[in-house]
């Protein structure tokens, strides 16, 4: 799963960012639904009227990440019950979703909604200049979308616990909105700059500006070290660069987390550092605990070190 960083973070970092027609604090779109194929249907001003909050999330049938969400956001659901509906929107026909979401049964226990014409996803997707899936939109009591994100992630319900207490900072959400934004725009000049590979100086520039940006976050540290030395097609593989983003995010996960150790070892790997590679890889594998992936992951990762296989990745999902 690692080398599909390398897309999401380099390779495709060309595409220009889509334009945002709305802005949180806008009145959310209505419920615009083809058909509802589970639960019974609702409209916003019905759930405004009922003084609860909405959770619309976009996913599809095909995506693993958004069938990953299901069980969470049905958890969600069980423990807001009385204050939140949710509301699963698929852009799928629904004979590819009444299917599925009879499969799920109660694992997928909350109100799906069809949207074959793409009434919502023009609204809430397009207008919000999101493309990829599952993202969900959290609709405050005054029927506005005050905050959205990836579903699994912390934040979110840090945010959906905000907006039930009274105590969600609007101005502070656009705020760190708009930092993601020029986030997104630092990794699409680096990327291009990378990809093209004839301005060095310039891509160095760049990704000194993306570590400060990053500097304090392993996980992002550590996916764009992993990225960079992964992709051996860029046209500018600026390995020292990988090597400065995975020790910082070593240190700052004090040489406890194999992920970050694991990518450690394959940016010194990369650089031509195969004896200290194979003993940082060893105490990754070491710290693995119940995490089968991750496991076979590093080892692979050590046979290649250790010249047992030809460098790669294991397959797709690797």
């Amino acid at each position: 799963m690692k080398n599909l960083l390398v897309c999401a973070l380099l390779l495709t970092a060309a595409a220009i960012l889509p334009a945002r027609a709305a802005d949180l604090g806008d009145k959310a779109p209505e419920l615009q639904a083809a058909e509802w194929v589970k639960g019974q249907p609702v409209t916003l001003s019905e759930i405004k009227e009922q003084k609860k909050v909405a959770v619309v999330e976009f996913w599809a049938t095909w995506c693993p990440p958004c069938r990953a969400s299901i069980p969470h956001l049905t958890e969600l659901q069980k423990k807001y019950k009385d204050t939140v509906v949710f509301i699963g929107v698929s852009r799928e026909e629904p004979g590819t979703v009444k299917p599925f979401v009879e499969k799920q049964g109660d694992k997928m226990d909350y109100r799906v909604a069809v949207d074959a014409e793409g009434k919502m996803t023009k609204g809430y997707m397009e207008a919000y200049g999101i493309e990829g899936i599952p993202h969900a939109f959290l609709v405050n009591r005054e029927g506005r979308v005050v905050f959205h994100a990836h579903p699994m992630e912390p934040k979110f319900e840090e945010a959906l616990k905000a907006v039930l207490e009274g105590s969600f900072d609007l101005e502070k959400a656009k705020a760190a909105l708009e930092n993601e934004r020029k986030l997104e725009e630092l990794y699409q000049q680096y990327g291009e700059l990378v990809m093209e590979g004839a301005d060095k100086a310039k891509a160095k520039e760049v990704g000194q500006r993306l570590f400060e940006a990053v500097k304090d976050d392993a996980n992002r540290l550590s996916q764009l070290a992993w990225a960079i030395a992964s992709a051996s097609e860029l046209a500018f593989q600026d390995l020292d660069f990988a090597l400065q983003c995975a020790k910082r995010a070593v240190d700052l996960t004090q040489e406890k987390e194999p992920d970050t150790l694991d990518t450690y070892a394959r940016v010194l790997f990369e650089k031509g550092d195969k004896e200290q590679a194979i003993a940082v890889g060893e105490k990754a594998l070491a710290l693995v605990q119940d995490n089968e992936e991750l496991k076979e992951h590093i080892e692979f990762q050590l046979s290649i070190y250790r010249g047992e296989e030809s460098t790669g990745e294991e397959g797709e999902d690797g």
